[in-house]
């Protein structure tokens, strides 16, 4: 990996999102909640711990008092799941339950304070999911006020979950939406934090390109694979990126107020043989015209990267930064 990721999931919601990346092999995990109860179905070896106020009731407040003055059980926690070696934390939360809308802040204050004391740049980021808005006024209200909260405090990056997305792009059935959402974004941020820690003999998008999209704010991703019988034209790929981008779990932002993106191609040798240049630059093409686009005087930043796989055909993966909140669903 690039980097050493370390996780901390607050709530049932943001506890499922954390033990995702678990799944994938990160190892530096941990979970906090207002009640034991919310563990069941948490791996066992997942660092847990429980304030036991038999859970928050949607209410943020009373989350956010629970951590007054019991700040060092959190530290704890970190310290037992986390060691001393990390690069970047993510406070995962459910920004609608009370638990993580309540937590989620001091969970950043805390974080920030952790990595300063190991000698570390305070690198905390957060990957929130937003409720529907049929859920309520009060659910809402938790989601709004937290969010606020994060993006003044300036936490980088900050990676929002629709529900109401998942649910339109995916139809999972009831059992299957949380783990639908969860494992999608684990496995986005699992590849580009692959890919930057590998040398390609053809481009390669290195471990600074991605530090610097992860520290500029507001972030989304997406990934599409293109079957080699389906690339004919050049616009095929730039198609494809607008389309993952526009099409994503994602909180729906304008990206052409985006600053920094890169776009990353892997393919299979065979594939990689029978395009010519002209394919790959649409793509970066494609991400250079809509980055800074509707920002004056912008200049914006695009990365790049090539690399060979085994799967046939090629993947297609994007990611920006440097967003403007998601005004619309807000």
């Amino acid at each position: 990996m690039a980097f050493n990721f370390a996780f901390i999931g607050s709530g049932q919601g943001g506890g499922r999102l954390a033990c995702a990346f678990h799944d994938l092999g990160y190892r530096r995990v941990a979970v906090l909640n207002t009640t034991e109860s919310d563990f069941a179905g948490l791996p066992e070896e997942v660092h847990k711990h429980s304030f036991n106020v038999g859970g928050a009731a949607k209410d943020a407040q009373f989350a956010a008092d629970t951590v007054e003055g019991r700040e060092e059980e959190v530290w704890d926690l970190m310290q037992r799941a986390w060691g001393n070696d990390m690069d970047y934390v993510f406070v995962c939360a459910g920004l609608g339950g009370g638990t993580g809308s309540g937590t989620a802040p001091k969970l950043v204050e805390i974080a920030r304070k952790y990595m300063e004391s190991k000698g570390k740049p305070p690198r905390v980021g957060v990957i929130a999911s937003l409720p529907e808005s049929s859920e309520g006024q009060q659910i809402c209200r938790n989601a709004l006020q937290s969010l606020k909260w994060l993006l003044d405090a300036k936490v980088s990056p900050a990676v929002l979950v629709d529900n109401y997305e998942v649910r339109k792009l995916y139809k999972p059935s009831f059992t299957a939406v949380h783990s639908t959402i969860n494992s999608t974004v684990a496995q986005l941020f699992h590849i580009f934090n692959q890919l930057a820690a590998v040398h390609s003999p053809f481009v390669t998008f290195d471990r600074s390109e991605l530090a610097q999209l992860l520290d500029n704010g507001i972030t989304v991703m997406g990934a599409s694979a293109l079957a080699p019988e389906s690339i004919s034209s050049p616009a095929d790929i730039s198609a494809a990126i607008r389309d993952q981008l526009s099409n994503s779990v994602l909180a729906e932002v304008d990206l052409r107020k985006g600053q920094k993106g890169v776009v990353v191609f892997v393919g299979d040798i065979p594939t990689l043989d029978k395009l010519s240049m002209d394919y790959f630059d649409a793509g970066f093409t494609q991400m250079s015209r809509t980055l800074g686009s509707k920002l004056e005087g912008a200049k914006p930043v695009v990365h790049r990267g090539v690399y060979p796989g085994s799967a046939p055909g090629l993947q297609v993966y994007a990611m920006i930064s440097q967003l403007e909140p998601p005004a619309k669903k807000l």
